[in-house]
């Protein structure tokens, strides 16, 4: 158990910081950052899984920073990915999409509606620009994605339920 602890401790505190974010008023010292204090925030914890958010989410994720969630040295787009959905719910779920023929290796998000596929979402995109379809162009192809959501439960932690 302690060498779990040890290994995994980064990992840890961060879910931790953000369990209380998302569910008490608490002001962390080292970011200022009150929840009850950012109406983004408070309307995102309490409105998870709104097709509406989307922009929302964007905004939050610029205003905030991206963190690194996998601890790999760098903020990419495995990053943004699992940020987007601990942000906005459960109905935004994790995709791959490794396209041989266009040379497409990419991670991103699908939101789903009412049990339905409706939009994917480019988690690096702006507030107004994150269609997958309109960043990536013809490079972007549907057939190739793949739910790779249950593979990272793990880094999502508590906030995968909501």
């Amino acid at each position: 158990m302690k060498l779990f602890l040890r290994k995994n401790m980064k990992k840890i505190l961060f879910l931790l910081f953000c369990l209380i974010i998302y569910f008490q008023s608490f002001a962390d010292n080292s970011t200022g950052i009150n929840p009850e204090d950012d109406p983004d925030l408070v309307y995102l914890r309490d409105n998870p899984n709104q097709i509406q958010n989307v922009p929302l989410v964007l905004v939050v994720m610029q205003k905030y920073g991206v963190p690194d969630l996998n601890e790999d040295g760098k903020v990419d787009c495995i990053d943004y990915s699992i940020w987007f959905r601990m942000l906005y719910g459960s109905n935004a779920k994790i995709i791959i999409n490794n396209n041989p023929k266009t040379g497409m290796n990419h991670m991103f998000i699908r939101i789903w509606y009412n049990g339905y596929e409706i939009m994917d979402v480019e988690p690096q995109g702006t507030p107004t620009r994150y269609s997958m379809g309109l960043i990536w162009g013809m490079r972007y192809n549907p057939n190739y994605n793949k739910d790779v959501t249950s593979q990272w439960t793990h880094v999502v932690g508590g906030m995968d339920g909501r």
